[in-house]
């Protein structure tokens, strides 16, 4: 049985994996399409705009621990 440590770390590596592959997608859009108001996205949000909110979560866990 893995250690919790292994565990986590397991987790971070299969996140920076997934991030990776998003960022690499997002690098693909013109400026234009990337901060686009998509009206399903509520509030006119935008590509960028959501992936605001998954930063801010990361940068207070890694504060938070």
């Amino acid at each position: 049985m893995e250690s919790l440590n292994e565990y986590m770390e397991h987790q971070y590596q299969l996140v920076k994996h997934s991030r990776k592959k998003l960022f690499d997608y997002c690098s693909t859009f013109v400026t234009e399409d990337f901060v686009k108001p998509i009206s399903f996205f509520g509030n006119g949000g935008s590509v960028r705009s959501l992936l605001v909110i998954p930063t801010k979560l990361g940068s207070y866990v890694v504060a938070w621990h």
